[in-house]
């Protein structure tokens, strides 16, 4: 396991079917570990800046990047992929 549980990550790309942004941070909530069907990857939360989960969708671990020390965090609206 790359990252671990309840820490948080950034996306490494867009992901629009979840509406989902390259940079947007999200909490890392469960591992799924890899199978005939897929790779490794997780569940992740994605949490208002109030603290409102608004969606858990798993992910690729090539989809996520760890944080870095020298970026800061951006505000902008969250809509849902149709």
């Amino acid at each position: 396991m790359k990252y671990e549980l309840f820490s948080r990550v950034a996306l490494a790309v867009d992901v629009p079917e979840y509406g989902l942004l390259k940079g947007d941070l999200v909490t890392v909530v469960e591992f799924l570990p890899a199978n005939q069907h897929h790779l490794d990857g997780y569940l992740v939360e994605i949490v208002s800046v109030t603290g409102q989960t608004l969606d858990v969708v798993g992910l690729k671990e090539t989809q996520l990047a760890p944080l870095r020390p020298n970026a800061i965090p951006n505000m902008r609206e969250f809509a849902e992929a149709a």
